[in-house]
């Protein structure tokens, strides 16, 4: 019972803010993903983030835009989905992704859902319904003593690269490594946490994630101004996603899978 009445006002808080953004959307064309595939802070969840269960939830929304997704290289130079720099606080595991075997990572649960972690190589791309946009997040590159080269993350990531459904960006911010995949010819953004972080002539990224607190409406014109792309994150609340979405930047990231596809019709 209560279950029902949760849902209905979750579902009813969703229909407000659709109709509440809707116009403002259409005329900014601003694209809504989710963040950490089902998203990183969403105590309503019912899957935990950067998961297979997670994303083949998400891919079976064919309205879904697109999603933003964590991503280490393991010991054995194997990328597994998984946001935070270390294993214990939220997992049985303990250390970096880096300091563990493949082996190690196949036993290692999320203590909330005993949900294992997650290969990205595992991951199920029959629940693909539509075309969708890829942000992989390649995360703390240069953590742990093993060099990670762009030919080892395309390897990892092929089966993502060559699906037909997928358009796919790396977000890498480690420089060397996004200008050797930027030279073959992947599309890569990178993190910052103010404007005077972003260099605008740089040919080496496309866009960049930054909190939506750490910019003002005339950053991110901007930034859109000088054919660059720009992605806001950290938006808790109906009107915070509104005044994002106001600034009209290329995106949005949205903790709650079907909210981002209300404000993508």
């Amino acid at each position: 019972m209560y279950s029902c009445i949760r849902d209905s006002i979750i579902s009813f808080g969703l229909l407000c803010l659709l109709f509440s953004c809707n116009t403002v959307n259409n005329e900014s064309q601003v694209e809504v993903y989710t963040h950490a595939v089902t998203g990183l802070y969403n105590p309503q969840s019912h899957f935990v983030d950067n998961t297979r269960e997670g994303f083949e939830y998400a891919m079976s929304f064919e309205g879904l835009e697109g999603i933003e997704m964590d991503v280490q290289f393991s010991q054995d130079s194997t990328l597994w989905m998984f946001h935070d720099v270390f294993l214990e606080e939220r997992t049985s595991g303990e250390g970096r992704i880096c300091e563990r075997t493949d082996e190690y990572l196949s036993q290692v649960e999320f203590k909330n859902g005993n949900i294992s972690l997650s290969k990205l190589k595992d991951l199920d791309l029959s629940m693909v319904q539509g075309s969708k946009k890829l942000f992989i997040d390649v995360k703390y590159i240069g953590s742990c003593a093993q060099v990670v080269t762009a030919q080892r993350l395309i390897q990892e990531c092929n089966e993502l690269i060559i699906h037909p459904s997928f358009d796919v960006f790396f977000i890498i911010n480690d420089t060397m490594l996004a200008s050797d995949m930027t030279n073959l010819g992947h599309a890569i953004w990178s993190d910052a946490y103010s404007f005077e972080e972003i260099e605008l002539s740089t040919s080496i990224y496309s866009g960049w994630f930054v909190r939506n607190a750490d910019l003002t409406n005339d950053e991110v014109g901007l930034i859109t101004s000088a054919n660059k792309s720009i992605i806001l994150y950290e938006m808790y609340s109906t009107g915070s996603i509104r005044k994002a979405i106001e600034k009209s930047p290329t995106g949005v990231l949205v903790e709650e899978v079907k909210e981002a596809v209300l404000l993508s019709d």
